[in-house]
């Protein structure tokens, strides 16, 4: 019981991000162009920016504003992330009507660190060897590829991470507290639940590096942990 109200608690935080940024101003038409024609927009004020399925690897994005943006499918492999703004974005995956397939959005080797992609939707999304130190992810659906991903600092809190791929993920001195929402709700990270069917759907956190991390809020039960680093720096079995 205390699962699924935690699950509808995070569905809500992440529903009423998306709300919020429908009701913000459209991006800039010649600045969303300026990006697709040349993937370099630091700094750029991209909030609710419509980049579905764009081609943007390697594009340069430093400190841009992406809040609330849908870059469902997009790839954004290779890219320089670090700073940017994607409370609330969109990261997960889009139909294509150019291939007629469902792609996810990619963002391996990306360098997202101190990024905010505090409620961010990215599931299914590819972070595969992304650099994703000191970024907030607090209540961020991350049921996501995070393979060997950098992690070290980030804050986790509340973050969605039930089914997620993270063998090899460096998560030293990550933040894996619970989230605050509003003035009493307590919403724990999850690493074991599938939100959507209430199914046991446990992460894999295979010979990840959880060296400082404090894992009394966290449920771990079938957490898959063989050869994981654990927050004594002893070696799981």
């Amino acid at each position: 019981m205390q699962l699924k109200a935690l699950g509808v608690v995070a569905l809500i935080a992440g529903a009423f991000s998306i709300l919020s940024g429908s009701s913000a101003t459209a991006a800039d038409p010649a600045t969303v162009a300026q990006l697709l024609a040349t993937k370099k927009c630091v700094g750029c004020i991209l909030i609710n920016a419509d980049l579905r399925n764009a081609d943007l690897k390697g594009a340069d994005l430093r400190g841009a504003d992406l809040s609330f943006a849908d870059l469902g499918g997009v790839d954004l492999s290779g890219a320089n992330l670090s700073g940017v703004k994607l409370e609330g974005a969109l990261l997960n995956c889009a139909f294509n009507d150019l291939t007629d397939i469902q792609q996810c959005a990619n963002l391996t080797g990306a360098n997202l660190s101190g990024a905010n992609l505090s409620t961010a939707n990215l599931l299914k999304a590819t972070l595969n060897q992304a650099n994703l130190s000191k970024a907030n992810l607090t209540l961020a659906h991350l049921s996501s590829f995070l393979i060997r991903a950098d992690l070290r600092d980030a804050i986790l809190r509340g973050a969605q991470l039930a089914g997620a791929e993270m063998s090899g993920a460096d998560l030293r001195g990550a933040n894996l507290g619970k989230a605050i929402v509003g003035d009493r709700l307590q919403v724990a990270t999850n690493l074991t639940i599938n939100q959507a069917s209430g199914v046991l759907t446990p992460a894999n956190l295979s010979q990840a590096n959880l060296q400082g991390v404090d894992l009394s809020q966290v449920d771990m039960t079938g957490v898959k942990l063989v050869g994981a680093i654990m927050p004594d720096g002893t070696v799981h079995p």
